[in-house]
C-alpha cells in the first residue's frame, strides 16, 4: 500500500460521512484527478473503500467507506527465502560461475 494511499484514507476518514463519488474524492483532495483514482482503485483492491455503483458516462461512480482499515504492508513483497525455502545461496552461486572460473583457468 503506497503512503499516498494511506494518506488519502486518513483524509476520506476525516470528510467522507456515507456515500461519495469519485467528483467528490477530486474536489476535496489536492492531488491530479488520475491520482485519485489510482488511491481509490488501491483503497478498493485492501478493502478499504467499496464501490457501491458503478461510473456511467458523465455520472461518477459512487463510493463508501467499508469499515475496513487498509494494511500498509499489503503490497510489500515477500522475501526470496518465503518464495523459495529450499533455494540454497551457495549451490546458486556455483551454477551461475562461468566453466573458466569453475576449472580455474
Amino acid at each position: 500500500m503506497s503512503d499516498s494511499a494511506i494518506q488519502f484514507f486518513e483524509n476520506l476518514k476525516g470528510w467522507a460521512t456515507g456515500e461519495f463519488t469519485t467528483r467528490d474524492a477530486t474536489q476535496k483532495e489536492s492531488a491530479s484527478r488520475s491520482s485519485v483514482y489510482s488511491r481509490l482503485s488501491e483503497l478498493h483492491d485492501a478493502g478499504a473503500v467499496e464501490q457501491v455503483e458503478a461510473g456511467r458516462g458523465r455520472t461518477p461512480a459512487k463510493w463508501k467507506l467499508s469499515g475496513r482499515e487498509p494494511d500498509p504492508g499489503a503490497a510489500v513483497l515477500p522475501t526470496v527465502k518465503a518464495v523459495f525455502p529450499d533455494l540454497h545461496p551457495a549451490r546458486n552461486r556455483e551454477s551461475n560461475t562461468q566453466p573458466s572460473e569453475a576449472q580455474g583457468v
